[in-house]
């Protein structure tokens, strides 16, 4: 299992805890996400390498973040099987 960062979720919020190296992760992440939306904006099409990240991303976050899509609400919600790591 990969080495993930620090998510506490408390009663009015949710901290996430990056170390140095993770936030560079993250960033590169971000960074994956701006150059595909600038390109789906400026010549509106889909490329394969585009959607591929947007995915990527979509599962780092829910990873990230330790949520599951309930397809019943159509919400996000907390994944019950997932560790937080404290």
């Amino acid at each position: 299992m990969r080495n993930t960062p620090k998510v506490k979720h408390l009663k009015t919020k949710t901290v996430i805890e990056l170390t140095p190296k993770e936030l560079d992760q993250y960033s590169k992440y971000l960074r994956e996400l701006d150059s595909a939306t600038q390109m789906l904006n400026e010549c509106g099409e889909l490329y394969v390498s585009d959607l591929q990240n947007l995915i990527n991303l979509e599962w780092r976050l829910r990873e990230l973040l330790g949520l599951k899509f309930n397809r019943e609400t159509w919400k996000y919600e907390k994944d019950k099987k997932w560790h937080y790591n404290n």
